[in-house]
């Protein structure tokens, strides 16, 4: 799907004017100014809405499955900071989570969503369990699950107000502890 890089430009100016402007804001017209591209080009290569979506979910997972492979490899200890991280208000990526966050609510009125989203969820998780599996830590596809489970909560409450449960780093790292005891 973002097999080209004016593909993956789109597919990231999509993001970016989710986390903008909204599921309501993300028209081909405006993902061509967040782009910065002529008029029509985003049509030319996401035909309808729903693909424009579904490439925005496309996009969310390669950076994720990059972030992930960017994390040191080390020990357990190392890959659960970085997790934290990338979840607390210290490290938070907004946009991004703004713009899954989005995509999620879109998904329940739009089943095709629905599938892109599935499909690129499994490829973060396979992308963690790798990367469990590479520490030795046993029962990995189970603890992959919980942690991305874990870290979509930290983030949801993160997005909600200021006064989210869990502030810091050091917060995120004690809740997703949790996940792999």
């Amino acid at each position: 799907m973002l097999n080209t890089p004016r593909r993956q430009l789109l597919a990231s100016a999509a993001v970016a004017t989710l986390a903008l402007q909204g599921s309501r804001g993300l028209t081909h017209r405006a993902v061509d100014r967040a782009a910065g591209v002529p008029d029509g080009t985003t049509s030319y290569y996401f035909r309808s809405r729903g693909d424009l979506l579904s490439a925005a979910a496309h996009r969310l997972a390669q950076d994720d499955v990059v972030k992930i492979a960017r994390i040191p490899a080390g020990s357990a200890d190392q890959l659960i900071d970085s997790l934290a991280f990338a979840v607390s208000a210290e490290g938070s990526d907004r946009p991004s989570h703004v713009a899954r966050l989005e995509l999620t609510l879109e998904s329940t009125r739009r089943p095709e969503l629905q599938t892109a989203l599935r499909e690129s969820g499994r490829a973060v998780h396979e992308a963690l369990t790798e990367r469990l599996v590479s520490l030795g830590i046993s029962d990995a596809a189970a603890k992959s699950t919980a942690l991305l489970t874990i870290m979509d909560g930290l983030l949801l409450d993160a997005l909600s107000g200021p006064d989210a449960r869990v502030r810091s780093s050091e917060q995120a790292r004690s809740v997703l502890l949790l996940a792999l005891s």
